[in-house]
């Protein structure tokens, strides 16, 4: 059976009476957020005995995590691994449905570290030089479908550890969403 008629016996099935049609967004990103999976746990897990060994890690205000999902986490961005010590402080049941959104060109520009990082924060992929708003809406279905989502405003990690100019994707996401937006200050890092 060749692509062509592949995609039409598709369009067949997406138009059927009680069945929406697939947008191109959702065509193109129906994987993401991406399967921690078994790498990604793995990764995670020795991230975190590696972490505990030289960094006390320490969190307060906890009582402030939303007790019901989804919500949105606004943090700001000092290192590569911020999204994983952040989630080594939510309940576990929450940790399970937090994902991110992440630089485009991570896995392709940051080498293995950037792979692992895709898959341990179940990354949704965001064009920072060019248009990001194929990125933010697939980042808002996913908050709606249950997700928790982890937003660095300032898009990119601080270059002197001071904060950065905020975007507005995470209120953009909160907005239409309709969740709650946990604000997270890392500090000590840099």
């Amino acid at each position: 059976m060749n692509q062509i008629s592949r995609q039409h016996q598709e369009d067949a099935r997406a138009c059927r009476p009680g069945r929406h049609k697939r947008t191109a967004i959702d065509h193109h990103y129906a994987r993401y957020p991406l399967r921690r999976g078994l790498v990604g746990n793995m990764a995670y897990l020795f991230g975190m005995a590696y972490t505990h060994l030289g960094i006390y890690l320490h969190a307060e205000g906890l009582k402030n995590i939303p007790k019901q999902t989804p919500y949105v986490i606004a943090a700001n961005h000092e290192t590569y691994v911020d999204g994983m010590w952040i989630g080594s402080f939510l309940p576990r049941n929450h940790f399970r449905l937090m994902s991110c959104i992440a630089a485009k060109d991570l896995e392709d520009r940051h080498g293995l570290l950037g792979k692992l990082i895709v898959r341990v924060g179940r990354a949704i992929p965001i064009d920072r030089f060019g248009n990001p708003v194929r990125g933010l809406i697939i980042a808002r279905k996913k908050v709606e479908e249950g997700n928790i989502l982890l937003v660095h405003p300032e898009g990119t990690r601080s270059i002197d550890g001071q904060l950065g100019e905020f975007k507005d994707g995470a209120a953009y996401i909160g907005l239409k969403s309709h969740v709650p937006v946990l604000p997270v200050f890392i500090d000590g890092v840099y």
